[in-house]
């Protein structure tokens, strides 16, 4: 498990991509062959990024279910609720195939499973590919003492009801000998303004004690 503030390219997974070309390997279906899918949709940023490292089209359903705001929640619940629904799609298409995925944290740790009607030729297979998955992610180093100048890669803001209250961004630094990353925040209401209605990924930032500026 890479953790999200050392992950050099946080937009991307190839922990989803490895895990992707395992279930191949294992059962012949590429991902963007299954009849049905179930991405996990802890938020929006996982369902895209999960259907660009798997290759899946846009105009084509990526849930069975509406996804988690329509049954489950936190806490894997949400996976069985999806499963239970695959199940039913299953059952009323014989011989088609359901994929169904999951996600903990912030698109840490991945699963899958390749789902049918059918008994698959080889028997049931399961894969490992945690390790392979560590050794393609590329990484930075996290500092959290860093000051200096930077360039956000991430960001997200928190609210305290319907008003802002703390900008918070993963950000590559500028004056490092080696790819690094840290992680500031801000709770200026200006910055926060900007940061709910502008492009704020690529913004230079300058890196205080104190938190960031922009």
């Amino acid at each position: 498990m890479v953790m999200l503030s050392e992950r050099a390219e946080p937009h991307s997974s190839p922990a989803i991509a490895a895990n992707g070309r395992a279930l191949m390997e294992l059962t012949g279906v590429a991902a963007a062959e299954v009849t049905h899918l179930d991405l996990y949709s802890c938020f929006p940023s996982a369902v895209r990024v999960q259907a660009a490292e798997l290759g899946l089209a846009a105009d084509r359903p990526w849930t069975v279910t509406g996804g988690m705001s329509f049954g489950g929640g936190p806490l894997n619940n949400y996976v069985l609720q999806s499963h239970a629904r695959m199940m039913q799609v299953l059952r009323e298409d014989p011989g088609s195939t359901g994929l169904v995925t999951s996600i903990s944290g912030m698109i840490t740790k991945h699963g899958m499973g390749l789902w049918s009607t059918e008994l698959p030729p080889g028997g049931f297979q399961v894969a490992d590919v945690s390790k392979q998955a560590l050794a393609e992610t590329p990484t930075a180093t996290a500092d959290s003492a860093y000051q200096g100048p930077a360039e956000v890669v991430g960001y997200t803001v928190t609210y305290e009801g319907d008003t802002p209250s703390t900008g918070i961004v993963v950000a590559r630094a500028l004056q490092a000998d080696e790819p690094t990353h840290t992680v500031a925040t801000s709770s200026d209401p200006g910055l926060l303004a900007d940061m709910v209605s502008s492009e704020w990924a690529g913004r230079r930032i300058d890196v205080t004690g104190d938190g960031f500026s922009g």
